[in-house]
């Protein structure tokens, strides 16, 4: 891309003329310029000499009789009083005019044969209809169907989106449940239940029995253990008595 700017700017500037071509549609100067050709004209940087092809503008008076506004032909005069004389190479006779030195300009530089007729249809009716038509389908439908796809791509992201959320918002829900079970639970359990509540138990099944030898030492023994040696104990005392 850069290149192509470089390249058509340097191509400007060694021109100087604007506009830089000119699309010859006649056969007045066949061979040397085909019609349907395309004729690339720069600034002339003195006044022009026999034998140039150059850039002519019309008067008023050879437009009538059905000149165009310019014409692109080779010079074959330039008179003493300063005046420049035409013809196209595939006419009989000069041009019906002659025009002074100073609005001769510019002169052929480059023929691009054919490419006026390209340039010609492209600016006529069916040429501009062509246009619309490639506008149409590279350009407008490609952007509405790229925004028809966003849309649709939003659209799912927010379905997948608010699923989430749903998601999210049920797993919140069952935490809050369970929470609340939790307490529940621990409100039932609380304060912990005692096993021995509402059993007379005596004095001596908390408290260490005292030593039948004083030499025996005591060791922590579970209180159910604890009741049924006292039990075995007491059914001994009972037998010897």
């Amino acid at each position: 891309m850069a290149v192509v700017v470089v390249v058509v700017f340097g191509g400007l500037f060694y021109l100087r003329a604007w506009p830089p071509a000119v699309v010859v549609m006649s056969n007045s100067m066949e061979p040397a310029i085909e019609t349907g050709s395309i004729v690339l004209v720069r600034q002339l940087d003195g006044p022009p000499e026999v034998g140039d092809v150059v850039k002519v503008p019309v008067p008023a008076a050879a437009q009538a009789t059905g000149y165009p506004k310019e014409v692109m032909h080779r010079v074959i005069e330039i008179t003493e009083d300063g005046l420049v004389r035409t013809q196209g190479d595939n006419l009989d006779k000069p041009d019906p005019f002659a025009v002074p030195v100073s609005v001769v300009t510019e002169r052929a530089v480059t023929v691009i044969p054919g490419a006026g007729e390209l340039i010609s249809f492209l600016f006529s009716p069916y040429g501009l209809l062509w246009i619309a038509a490639g506008v149409l389908l590279l350009v407008v439908m490609p952007f509405f169907d790229g925004q028809r796809e966003l849309k649709l791509a939003v659209s799912e992201y927010g379905y997948h989106l608010r699923s989430h959320t749903q998601i999210l918002q049920s797993m919140s829900a069952a935490s809050q449940d369970l929470a609340a079970t939790t307490e529940k639970f621990r409100e039932t359990i609380d304060p912990p239940v005692d096993v021995f509540d509402g059993i007379d138990i005596p004095d001596w099944v908390v408290a260490p029995p005292t030593p039948v030898d004083p030499s025996d030492s005591w060791e922590p023994v579970h209180p159910l253990a604890q009741l049924e040696t006292h039990l075995e104990w007491d059914a001994e005392k009972s037998l010897e008595s």
